[in-house]
């Protein structure tokens, strides 16, 4: 039995430059999805401590793990999967995914098509 699959990004356009997150997630029923790997955010942030130091990728996870369930991806995930036709636009029914970082403007959603990221 195959498992739908895919990978959502959510991406922002501030002042000070581009941010995104991306993650995999796995379908495990219907109207159930969740990330494939909690501990496999990719980012372009980077994270300072209290004292100044950057944040270890370990130390960082939780943080992102934290902004990811804030997030209504869950959500767009299910939407997308449920569009008449979906699971035959990709092998393995990966679906194409939109999302965007709250406070994003128009144009700044990135589409993603359940292609594997690597940081």
């Amino acid at each position: 039995m195959f498992r739908t699959v895919g990978q959502t990004l959510w991406a922002w356009h501030g002042d000070e430059g581009d941010v995104g997150m991306a993650w995999d997630w796995v379908q495990l029923g219907r109207g159930v999805v969740a990330m494939a790997d909690p501990m496999a955010v990719v980012t372009n942030l980077r994270l300072v401590g209290e004292e100044g130091e950057v944040l270890t990728a370990y130390e960082a996870a939780r943080h992102f793990n934290t902004l990811v369930h804030a997030l209504p991806w869950q959500h767009e995930v299910e939407r997308a999967l449920s569009a008449p036709g979906v699971a035959q636009l990709l092998p393995g029914g990966a679906a194409p995914v939109f999302g965007a970082l709250p406070g994003a403007r128009p144009g700044s959603v990135v589409p993603v098509a359940g292609s594997p990221l690597t940081q």
